[in-house]
């Protein structure tokens, strides 16, 4: 059975404690409750036991009235074990997509590469289709990159210094991250012994090309994009592909 918190909402703030004791009539009290104006509240609630049999009535009575007064704080402890598990979750989710990501970019990294090694794809056996696959790896990686990320579970009872130590540690990651693709692409362009600005270059007119067939047959273009037409004849010019 899973406790809804929701539907729990609005009971008497504790702390809650054993109040009077009757012997087999046990109180419940609590502090304030200022919806009552209540400075303290005696009868919260009241446990009762078994006048047929006092003796054995006894131990349930006791344990019935802790149990009670000790609610609110498992309410308390149940809702922060929640809120971490779901955090927990959550990463666990980032970390999945993150990996697969780093898969598909991996993969459209070493797709170019062997594009780059044929000097015509177009018409090559497989190669249309291979030309089709990173398109489609790259739209895919594009969309995931585009997603903003899930928003971060609220850690219940951070407050003050705490919360903001939490929220720049949160930062710290995020920008780490960021850093490290920048990195990663840094060392892929490095690694092909080209200048920078040649595999820029040449990577940034295919996708040119291949944007502008792609709007051409949408008949996507107007008049206000014509500015682009020099640019697309000059890259191709500099970097045929």
């Amino acid at each position: 059975m899973t406790i809804d918190l929701e539907s729990l909402r609005g009971f008497t703030p504790g702390p809650w404690s054993l109040g009077e004791d009757r012997g087999q009539e046990i109180d419940v009290s609590s502090g304030p409750e200022p919806r009552m104006r209540y400075s303290g509240w005696d009868g919260l609630a009241t446990v009762y036991g078994s006048d047929d049999d006092p003796a054995e009535g006894r131990e349930p009575i006791m344990a019935n009235a802790r149990l009670i007064a000790a609610a609110p704080s498992m309410h308390a402890e149940l809702t922060a074990r929640r809120a971490r598990d779901a955090e927990a979750v959550r990463r666990q989710d980032m970390t999945t997509n993150d990996k697969l990501a780093d898969a598909l970019r991996n993969l459209i990294r070493a797709g170019k590469h062997l594009r780059n090694t044929v000097v015509e794809t177009r018409g090559v056996a497989g190669m249309d289709d291979h030309d089709v696959a990173i398109s489609d790896s790259i739209a895919a990686l594009a969309e995931h990159d585009a997603q903003p990320a899930p928003a971060p579970v609220q850690v219940g009872g951070l407050k003050g210094d705490a919360r903001l130590a939490h929220d720049q540690c949160r930062a710290v990651v995020q920008m780490a991250r960021a850093l490290a693709e920048v990195h990663e692409a840094r060392m892929s362009i490095l690694a092909t012994g080209r200048a920078p600005v040649e595999v820029i270059g040449q990577s940034s007119a295919e996708t040119m090309e291949w944007l502008g067939d792609a709007l051409t047959g949408m008949d996507a273009c107007d008049e206000s994009e014509e500015w682009m037409g020099p640019v697309f004849d000059a890259a191709q010019a500099r970097w045929p592909g």
